[in-house]
């Protein structure tokens, strides 16, 4: 999982070092030989460049349509250009292809992207954490929020519930706005939620979100809550939304007298004591 390679692409070669970083916390550097191939020529020539300190941290390839949609894609080789663009506000995304969580998220964050769509000052992306490593920027876990505001080099991690008003607000003010948070849980409240979310099928997605170390059972339970609430919320959305074609399409089929008497009568009915 650290690695963050897919199935499809093993056997492959990754070197993982772990070095400490300016705040003196422990990270791991990922880096990549030239070659896809796996032969002692090529690991010789690989531990080499290492050693002598040539190798650049895994990115991928700047993808040619990178900008084509509203979330822009991030790798390692164009991150800086755009996220340190100090005439933009740039909210970004890390995910990763086997995280669950970000898989769920997702829309909202395409949502988000699409609000924005239309404003030169705003860059809403993305960036697979798993397979392009930006140095200086220390991702913990996956899905993580980080906000790149304009004029300043701050960068701000949201900390807060995955919603779309609250995604908007903390971007509009530059990452001063203090969103909710979800609850933590007690061992008890996160048994007793185990009891009831066991048998949903979202239950297996929100454990498949995976941090740098194993996930602890709060955390479990967190991302659980989260797939809870913005189910909810989005089968409410989705209600309310056909409720509204309901009554609209009731409104164009109906005739517009028999609508106004018929509305007169409910009034009338209503004044009636009962």
């Amino acid at each position: 999982m650290l690695v963050g390679l897919a199935t499809d692409k093993i056997p492959a070669m990754r070197l993982l070092a772990m070095d400490v970083d300016e705040n003196k916390d422990l990270v791991f550097n990922k880096y990549k030989p030239d070659s896809s191939d796996i032969t002692t020529d090529i690991i010789k020539e690989f531990l080499g460049k290492f050693q002598d300190g040539k190798l650049e941290p895994i990115t991928e390839d700047i993808p040619e349509d990178w900008d084509a949609k509203p979330v822009k894609i991030l790798v390692g080789k164009n991150f800086n250009e755009v996220a340190m663009n100090e005439d933009k506000d740039v909210f970004v995304m890390f995910h990763a292809p086997w995280c669950g969580l970000c898989k769920f998220l997702s829309p909202i964050w395409d949502e988000l992207a699409e609000k924005y769509n239309d404003r030169d000052d705003i860059v809403i992306a993305k960036i697979n954490g798993a397979a392009n490593q930006v140095p200086g920027v220390r991702v913990r876990a996956y899905p993580t929020y980080m906000l790149f505001p304009k004029n300043t080099k701050e960068v701000f991690e949201f900390d807060g519930k995955y919603t779309l008003e609250n995604f908007s607000k903390y971007l509009e003010s530059g990452g001063e706005y203090v969103p909710e948070k979800y609850e933590k849980k007690t061992k008890d409240s996160a048994e007793a939620s185990d009891k009831t979310t066991a048998e949903s099928p979202l239950s297996s997605t929100a454990e498949s979100s995976h941090s740098m170390q194993e996930k602890t059972e709060t955390e479990k339970q967190t991302d659980k809550q989260i797939i809870h609430e913005t189910k909810g919320k989005s089968e409410k959305a989705v209600q309310s939304k056909q409720t509204k074609e309901k009554v609209k399409k009731k409104a164009e089929n109906s005739d517009p007298k028999e609508a106004m008497q018929q509305s007169k009568h409910e009034k009338d009915s209503s004044k009636t004591p009962s």
